[in-house]
């Protein structure tokens, strides 16, 4: 099975987290028995309290059912019941997915006295961020050279086979796929949430897994009191507007319209 660090580890109102599901996918275990192993760990009610959420999620048979959100100290105390080469191997890949995604977080990036050296750093690592959270190569490129513009006024596009512009034309905001469909936002939103791409977080939105393959996280270019970016979901057009039109009927039917 392949590792792949962005369904491992992934930012969940900005801390690297994990789930239940994906512990029990990438250590070949029944979710269930993920389930029962944090159910039943020894550890005091504030421990369990403070780094093993419980959420849900909808299965393909549009069902919820339960899972865990799991932090970095959470999986490690989870993960020291399992054992074996393989659980091994598994167990440092998820420290270097936490590791990857707390950096990411926190905007660091290795610095140097030399501003073209310290741009050729932080294009790499923005690289590697966007495509560990799912972003396809063409547009993680042009995150990345635009990242790099604003950073140190540096024009990179004549670098990219497909140019910034032409990616950010196939991303729609909501406002933007319910001038296609004839609707409004507040609908698009519901719909998108109904067929599990995102779901609350606070008063926004925020992508779930199955989300990170029709949508992305683009920075808006403010930040946060906090100093993180603030950052907004666009969504691939050709990808997301079949996703939730091809199921007209059943949404519908639902009464959510």
């Amino acid at each position: 099975m392949d590792l792949v660090l962005s369904e491992m580890v992934y930012n969940q109102n900005n801390q690297p987290m994990t789930d239940s599901r994906a512990v029990a996918k990438y250590f070949e275990k029944e979710h269930k028995h993920v389930l029962r192993d944090i159910e039943e760990m020894k550890c005091s009610p504030e421990f369990r309290e403070s780094n093993f959420g419980p959420s849900s999620y909808i299965n393909s048979q549009n069902k919820e059912q339960p899972q865990y959100l799991i932090s970095r100290n959470g999986f490690v105390f989870l993960a020291m019941g399992y054992t074996g080469e393989r659980a091994a191997t598994i167990k440092e890949k998820y420290i270097e997915a936490f590791d990857r995604m707390e950096k990411m977080i926190s905007g660091q990036y290795i610095r140097s006295s030399n501003p073209d050296v310290e741009a050729s750093v932080s294009l790499r690592s923005y690289l590697d961020m966007a495509q560990m959270l799912g972003a396809p190569i063409p547009l993680s490129r042009a995150m990345a050279v635009q990242h790099i513009h604003r950073s140190y006024g540096l024009d990179l596009k004549p670098l990219l086979t497909e140019n910034v512009s032409a990616v950010q034309d196939k991303l729609c905001t909501p406002s933007e796929l319910a001038a296609e469909l004839g609707t409004n936002s507040k609908d698009i939103n519901k719909r998108l949430e109904y067929f599990n791409l995102q779901k609350k977080a606070g008063k926004g939105w925020e992508l779930t897994e199955k989300g990170r393959n029709f949508g992305v996280y683009l920075d808006v270019g403010k930040k946060h009191s906090s100093g993180t970016p603030v950052q907004q979901i666009k969504w691939y057009k050709d990808k997301v507007l079949p996703e939730i039109t091809n199921m007209e009927e059943k949404f519908k039917q639902t009464s959510i319209i």
